[in-house]
């Protein structure tokens, strides 16, 4: 896979991915696929981007994040005028020790969304989610709740 390093928004490439209810996409974006919407400029490698519509013609963006010294997931929402809301460079989703990896994302049809990924903060790889709301609050226990934790049985 390649390293993707700063997360950015092409255009055409949130046209592609970006539907809103009635499956139309949203042309409120820059049309122009040179035109970036900065979603995090920390330093570090920002992976493994997941994109869902915020079913109001904006989106919301998760990914895994390397600014400190464990990979963490962090989230943003951006408006149907590609405006980057939320906390610049992203909502904290879970930075718990350990790596938190490969976060998968679902719509709340709220204007939120439930988030989960793999995570080793027990030192084995269990499942973590988070629901985020529409104002990018995090609902549940802080650094999410266990969906799935490994067991030897």
């Amino acid at each position: 896979m390649q390293n993707l390093g700063k997360i950015s928004i092409v255009g055409l490439a949130v046209l592609t991915l970006l539907a809103v209810g009635d499956g139309q996409y949203s042309d409120a974006w820059p049309s122009d696929p040179t035109v970036n919407v900065l979603i995090c400029t920390e330093s570090g490698n920002q992976l493994s981007p997941q994109i869902v519509s915020d079913n109001a013609g904006g989106a919301i963006i998760v990914w895994e994040d390397g600014r400190g010294s464990d990979k963490d997931i962090y989230a943003r929402k951006v408006n149907a005028s590609g405006a980057a809301l939320w906390t610049a460079n992203g909502v904290v989703i879970c930075n718990a020790s350990g790596n938190q990896e490969s976060p998968q994302i679902v719509s709340d049809d709220s204007g939120g969304a439930i988030i989960t990924w793999q995570d080793y903060r027990n030192g084995n790889w269990d499942i973590y989610a988070q629901r985020v709301n529409s104002s990018g609050a995090t609902q549940w226990n802080s650094n999410g709740v266990s969906i799935c934790a490994y067991s030897e049985d």
